[in-house]
């Protein structure tokens, strides 16, 4: 009898974890958003600057930017407004991504408005943070494609940052946009599903 009641206490605790890391997934929301955001932004703005309209860059990016905040505060309010439980891997989860969200602003502030970071290290440097967020992610998550794209922007930063050795400056943010569509954004897209998916099942 005794036996039997651990093995119970074992399977509840189990099925503690399991809910808990379900409700923490992602819905992929984020990812989409900023990925889209992304994507369009850099070719559009790299367009402006061969057209003359420079002068305008760091305005648009300003608009963006904001747009990818206030997006991001509505689906994190839906989603916390969702959840009947809070854990402290929802706490550490949404934690990381603010760290990282607030460390990629500065640098983007610093990259617009000043000569203090170059755009080679802001892209590098974004390639890197966004890195320690999918590594992190995954790890919590326990998903292993997560860590396969924090290795891929691992990659990626380093490529950046070796860009004027073997390329053009000027072509370093469509590559990097690239990458964002490819890391980011398909990933997303593919995450949304799968959580949709077994946000259903789980609601029948």
């Amino acid at each position: 009898m005794e036996e039997e009641k651990v093995q119970e206490d074992i399977l509840f605790i189990r099925k503690i974890i399991e809910d808990n890391r379900r409700k923490l997934v992602d819905n992929g929301l984020s990812y989409i958003i900023n990925g889209a955001v992304l994507t369009i932004g850099i070719p559009v703005t790299v367009t402006m600057g061969y057209t003359g309209m420079e002068t305008y860059i760091p305005y648009v990016w300003l608009v963006l930017v904001a747009v990818m905040i206030t997006l991001n505060i509505i689906i994190s309010k839906k989603v916390q407004k969702g959840r009947t439980v809070k854990t402290f891997g929802s706490d550490v989860f949404n934690s990381l991504w603010f760290a990282c969200g607030i460390s990629i602003i500065i640098l983007f502030v610093l990259a617009m408005f000043s000569s203090v970071v170059t755009m080679s290290a802001f892209i590098t440097g974004c390639a890197g943070i966004l890195a320690i967020g999918y590594f992190l992610t995954g790890v919590i998550n326990d998903l292993k494609f997560m860590k396969v794209l924090a290795v891929l922007w691992w990659i990626t930063a380093i490529i950046t940052g070796s860009w004027s050795l073997f390329a053009k400056v000027n072509y370093m943010p469509l590559f990097f946009s690239a990458m964002v569509l490819i890391l980011q954004f398909i990933p997303a897209v593919i995450i949304y599903k799968k959580w949709k998916k077994a946000y259903n099942e789980h609601s029948i």
